[in-house]
């Protein structure tokens, strides 16, 4: 029926927009349950692991210049650790941003015009956010090969850049969109009431989320997809799960420095201060 909010003082005391409160109707709409590969033209589900090593086949098949990964502000903090360890680390691919998103409405008490979810803890982790002009290099054709996770790169297209033809596409999220029907192949990923991490608000507050419902068909976390896909390529990223990612992330970031998964409980704790006053 609703959303309530998780009581904090150092947050929102007890209370929750509406939009927040009702704004859960996204979670059902045009649910990707099951990974897909572009088969002479169409799209063929297939099991998941077959759509991993298609899209690693595709990473081995090309070079890193080739590539634009386009990451959601949404994404939890694991997941953004393990995408900078396999793209920017393990495969040396240097375009790769936060891609943007129009603000929406704000008022002076509980609703803000960022609507993502951890916009803080990417900018944090060294993200590019909201670069107008890497949508229009891949719209361009520049980068002819696009691995979106969890953004609808396709719509978010700007109408005014001539287009240039990709040589592959591959989605990982958990809505159809215009990225998703246009894709090469699909990797169904759990949404944030399916699986648990963590996000960092806009004040910077690292804070846990639970997992409440069960995953639909194959979906999966984004963080152990990119294991999988990692392991398919001959890599190895942090292993294990929520937890021992968000120990690791601590372990590394001084800005997560002194926190645990554990010790975070349920009502989080701030980052450290940037080095040099720098956000």
């Amino acid at each position: 029926m609703r959303l309530r909010p998780r009581p904090n003082l150092d947050v929102n005391g007890h209370w929750m927009c509406d939009e927040g409160r009702y704004g859960y109707a996204w979670h059902d709409e045009g649910r990707l349950p099951f990974a897909a590969v572009r088969r002479e033209g169409e799209l063929t589900e297939v099991s998941m692991r077959e759509a991993i090593e298609a899209a690693a086949a595709a990473m081995r098949d090309s070079e890193p210049s080739e590539w634009s990964v386009v990451l959601s502000a949404s994404l939890s903090n694991e997941d953004l650790l393990l995408a900078r360890e396999l793209f920017v680390e393990g495969l040396k691919i240097r375009e790769i941003h936060i891609g943007p998103t129009p603000p929406g409405s704000q008022d002076d008490l509980l609703r803000r015009a960022d609507k993502n979810a951890n916009t803080a803890g990417a900018l944090a982790l060294g993200f590019r956010v909201g670069d107008e002009a890497a949508l229009g290099r891949i719209a361009r054709g520049t980068f002819p090969r696009v691995w979106a996770i969890g953004y609808d790169v396709i719509g978010h297209l700007p109408p005014d850049v001539p287009r240039g033809e990709l040589a592959t596409l591959i989605f990982q999220g958990s809505n159809a969109c215009a990225t998703s029907e246009a894709a090469d192949v699909i990797l169904p990923t759990a949404t944030c009431f399916e699986t648990d991490g963590t996000f960092t608000n806009e004040d910077e507050r690292v804070q846990r989320f639970w997992r409440a419902i069960d995953p639909e068909g194959e979906a999966e976390a984004v963080h152990a997809t990119l294991q999988r896909v990692g392991k398919a390529l001959g890599g190895e990223l942090t292993g294990g799960d929520t937890a021992l990612i968000f120990d690791a992330l601590a372990a590394r970031e001084p800005r997560w420095g002194g926190m645990s998964h554990e010790s975070l409980g349920d009502q989080g704790a701030p980052l450290a201060p940037a080095q040099g006053g720098e956000s």
